[in-house]
């Protein structure tokens, strides 16, 4: 038996494929070979090309709770930690140095006003009555302890048993029934180095969606732009943006145009749209004129 051509598959595959290629060579098939030549060179290309291609330097991270923010591409997601009430997404730098936490808590006290000031009396005191917290700032948006609409900005030192952290914490207590908080921590000894990639990422933050924030009646006068602008000073992510601006020594304004059945307030930090200041950040959200209706809108 011929040691090439016997009965195995195998060979006979390999004999037919070695005949395949005597074929071409004999009858000098030069088109069909410098087509597969090229075909290799441009695959190559491609694969050095892509070599050089950076890998991106954040990724959007979206949340359970609805809210998305955008973080360093190289931090790792960590495992989601909830019970029947509670929910909590973490994101961590590669050597344990920083986190960002998403956390979300049922509350139905916050569905009715007596419940919200309760809530936000046990909320303040967890921070300024706790030996863990050495508080450089606490604050509401309003200081009204039972609004529909409420939120808070923490910031500060926690030591806990693996070290001592600086920490920014928002808290957003929604009418709802639920209260969504993003915590920041950095070790001390690293906060010059990840301090402002965690501040980036809290700046980052946005909601899933329109936020109702007052219900009126369609037969009600419609609001006015004071009254638009007065609710966009009501939110959370307005009051980061503000006070991100006021802490590197910047002043804002809040412009409202009319757009027939909306307002469009926009947010200028470090100078007004006239002036011809570049404004930084610049945001914009849409209100309702009958119903006070606010969601986020993109330039």
């Amino acid at each position: 038996m011929d040691e090439v051509t016997g009965s195995s598959p195998v060979w006979s595959t390999m004999a037919a494929n070695i005949s395949f290629l005597k074929r071409i060579v004999r009858y000098k098939n030069v088109r069909f070979i410098v087509a597969v030549a090229v075909s290799v060179l441009i695959l190559g290309a491609v694969a050095i090309a892509l070599s050089y291609v950076p890998l991106p330097a954040e990724r959007l991270f979206v949340s359970h709770a609805g809210y998305t923010l955008r973080y360093p591409a190289d931090w790792i997601i960590g495992e989601v930690r909830r019970d029947s009430s509670y929910e909590s997404e973490l994101i961590r730098e590669p050597l344990g140095r920083a986190t960002i936490v998403i956390s979300s808590h049922r509350e139905t006290r916050l569905q009715e006003r007596t419940g919200r000031a309760a809530v936000a009396k046990e909320t303040e005191l967890g921070f300024t009555g706790s030996p863990n917290y050495s508080l450089d700032f606490f604050g509401w948006i309003t200081p009204e302890a039972g609004a529909e609409y409420n939120g808070y900005v923490a910031s500060g030192l926690f030591d806990n048993s693996s070290g001592q952290y600086v920490f920014k914490e928002i808290g957003i207590l929604d009418p709802a029934g639920s209260k969504v908080t993003f915590r920041t921590e950095v070790l001390a000894a690293h906060v010059d180095e990840l301090g402002p990639t965690v501040d980036a990422a809290l700046l980052s933050v946005r909601g899933g969606g329109s936020k109702r924030i007052v219900e009126r009646d369609e037969s009600a006068p419609r609001m006015s732009a004071d009254e638009a602008k007065a609710l966009v000073e009501r939110l959370p992510d307005f009051a980061l943006y503000r006070d991100s601006a006021l802490e590197r020594g910047m002043g804002y304004v809040l412009e409202a145009e009319d757009a027939g059945s909306l307002w469009k307030v926009r947010l200028y930090v470090g100078g007004s749209s006239s002036g011809r200041t570049l404004p930084i950040p610049l945001e914009q959200w849409k209100v309702d004129k009958s119903t006070g209706a606010v969601s986020k809108t993109v330039f």
